[in-house]
């Protein structure tokens, strides 16, 4: 009788063990199961959600023409403005004060105006301004590809006036560049080399 009664008691308490063991197994497994759930709720959510847009290198890294905004548009019309306010002198006041400006008071109206030589290459040279203040206004309005190309053009243009300063420079009294033509070259030069520097998106020619 004792032995059996001990025997029941022990087979009791393994039974309980058993049980006390396979609930905490049960409550380790739930709390396993819920935080796989919700780590692959929290990752299905991460990666189905819009992204914030990457920068790019150019975005950040901007180029001097992001910058300062110069585009291959902006260039030819600071040079349209630059070209038609040099060019103004011609018609406010002859080609004779137009010329002299241009050497910047190296020679004199008076001078100029008598030697039918510099008068004529004035006048020459008023037409020349005339035709790029034209040529750069309607070039603005062409497609990327045609005013990247005027853009070029006027660059090269602007680097083989320099070397002519000092092969046969306008005056030996004064400066080999006048002032004037530092100027024009200078503004215009910088603008077209920050707008050939960028990249532009396409766009459709525009109808003057």
């Amino acid at each position: 009788m004792g032995e059996s009664a001990e025997g029941e008691a022990s087979l009791g308490a393994d039974r309980r063990r058993r049980l006390i063991f396979s609930r905490a197994v049960a409550r380790e497994n739930c709390v396993f199961f819920i935080f796989v759930t919700r780590t692959e709720v929290f990752l299905r959510n991460r990666h189905s959600s819009p992204r914030p847009p990457t920068r790019t290198s150019h975005a950040s890294n901007p180029t001097i023409m992001a910058i300062l905004g110069m585009t291959t548009v902006r260039a030819l019309q600071v040079h349209t403005l630059v070209s038609a306010v040099f060019t103004a002198p011609f018609f406010v006041k002859g080609a004779a004060e137009f010329g002299s400006m241009l050497v910047d008071g190296a020679v004199t109206p008076k001078s100029i105006a008598s030697n039918p030589l510099l008068l004529h290459l004035f006048h020459v040279d008023a037409v020349k301004n005339i035709f790029i203040t034209a040529m750069c206004y309607f070039a603005s309005k062409f497609n990327i590809a045609e005013r990247r190309r005027v853009c070029q053009l006027m660059m090269a243009m602007m680097l083989m006036l320099l070397p002519i300063f000092k092969i046969a420079p306008a005056t030996t009294s004064g400066p080999p560049i006048p002032p004037p033509a530092i100027a024009y070259i200078g503004v215009t030069s910088v603008c077209y080399a920050l707008a050939l520097a960028g990249k532009e998106k396409k766009t459709r020619a525009k109808r003057a």
